[in-house]
């Protein structure tokens, strides 16, 4: 049960509790609060409480018991973020993924199947804190490219978008609690910077910044000339490549760009309220993408909730999507290959992690590439693959070659798309005949 507190109870209760100050909550009993800013030229922002079939904004409300409150941001961070002031219908899924469509079909000169993607990405960033794998759109934009008028869009219709210089810990930390989605253009992206991004993917991996571990769960769009080096990173990237345009778009007036943000910000604010706690997996086949794709698949399906059609349309669309990457230097390939290495090696029934380390950066070196890693992040790597180490004697942890686990790790490299699987098949592997020829 929820209530909005007058002036006067507020000041009572003040006095009994204090207040949580929140962007954002979504209850059980689905209840949700949502940030709102109820006048453009305002410094202030409101609390929205859609209750399941109505919504009431005020400063702050009572929610089984606590209360919540809108923070207040200044004014300069407040011409930086976009806020919606109201809700509106949006129709059905359908309608408005359409809806979406044609918006950028008109003001941009992209691809139908780039089209649709943006628009899986934007209903997934108005729902990401659902989710496991955040929606992340990569945007490779050449100096011939025409890219101000995509990210304008962009920032009309992503919820709560923030452009940004610059990815650092400190930012990301200071902002996380917005969940805000972060709009990147031509960022200079370090190693340390790639690193933190693909932390920023991925649910429960946090970020240290200003002395603080922070949650750095978010959406975000990166535009760039070239594409991400990254390997980890691309993976798990919804890319896009502009090239000059073939047709004369309409210019996007800023009349008409804030028009068209009220409009959407309006209609996926509501479909936020409405499906916010509807969010469920989709049973949908995702075994012809890649590993890492196939978490992103399953993270849009389930934002186009009601609408089975558009399930499967993500996994047709992400098809070949991520296979071009270079595989040969991300982790867990890698040491898939360097497990690949030792259980074709005669007499070995037994790998630590340590020389399994050394192995993978043998094989880094030898393609010039400067990573490196160690014993302890190897060992993780073989714990997220699902291969579980155990003491060797006293040497340390490692891995028993028994059959089962062999197999397990031919497996795992074809499911993988490990590049030298097939150069490494030994004829004399009863694994590499499986994988390779079948059963």
């Amino acid at each position: 049960m929820a209530r909005i507190l007058q002036p006067k109870q507020e000041k009572d209760d003040a006095t009994c509790r204090k207040a949580i100050k929140t962007t954002g909550e979504a209850f059980p009993d689905g209840t949700v609060l949502e940030l709102v800013r109820l006048n453009s030229g305002a410094d202030e922002t409101s609390l929205l409480r859609w209750d399941g079939e109505s919504a009431t904004t005020g400063q702050q409300f009572e929610v089984n018991g606590k209360v919540y409150r809108a923070p207040q941001l200044s004014s300069t961070f407040l011409r930086a973020l976009r806020l919606p002031g109201r809700v509106a219908p949006y129709g059905s899924t359908h309608a408005l993924f359409n809806d979406i469509c044609k918006v950028f079909t008109q003001y941009t000169d992209l691809a139908e199947d780039h089209v649709r993607q943006i628009a899986y990405f934007i209903l997934g960033c108005w729902l990401a804190d659902r989710l496991f794998v955040a929606p992340f759109l990569s945007i490779i934009a050449p100096l011939s490219a025409a890219k101000a008028q995509l990210l304008r869009l962009l920032s009309s219709l992503c919820r709560r978008p923030l452009m940004l210089a610059e990815a650092t810990p400190a930012a990301l930390s200071r902002l996380a609690s917005l969940r805000p989605t972060f709009l990147f253009d031509e960022p200079t992206l370090s190693r340390r910077a790639e690193r933190l991004l693909y932390a920023s993917n991925n649910y429960r991996q946090f970020a240290l910044g200003n002395g603080r571990i922070a949650d750095v769960f978010s959406a975000k769009v990166i535009c760039t000339r070239e594409p991400l080096r990254d390997a980890m990173l691309a993976s798990q990237a919804l890319e896009i490549t502009l090239s000059p345009a073939d047709r004369q778009v309409p210019f996007l007036e800023e009349k008409i760009s804030e028009r068209i943000a009220d409009e959407f910000q309006s209609k996926l604010l509501q479909y936020r309220l409405t499906n916010i706690c509807k969010i469920r997996t989709p049973e949908i086949d995702v075994s012809e993408l890649t590993v890492p794709m196939q978490g992103v698949a399953r993270a849009l399906a389930s934002c186009v909730v009601n609408h089975e059609e558009l399930q499967l349309g993500v996994v047709q669309l992400l098809f070949g999507q991520g296979e071009y990457l270079d595989a040969s230097i991300e982790l867990g390939s890698v040491v898939l290959e360097a497990l690949l290495f030792c259980c074709h090696e005669e007499g070995r029934s037994q790998v630590l992690s340590g020389k399994l380390a050394d192995i993978v950066n043998t094989i880094w070196a030898e393609r010039g590439e400067g990573w490196r890693t160690n014993p302890e992040s190897v060992g993780w790597k073989l714990r997220a693959l699902g291969l579980r180490t155990v003491p060797i004697g006293g040497a340390g942890n490692g891995l028993m070659l028994t059959e089962a686990v062999c197999a397990r790790i031919h497996s795992l490299a074809e499911g993988h798309r490990v590049p030298s699987l097939r150069q490494a098949a030994r004829v004399e592997c009863p694994h590499c005949k499986i994988v390779l020829v079948g059963p």
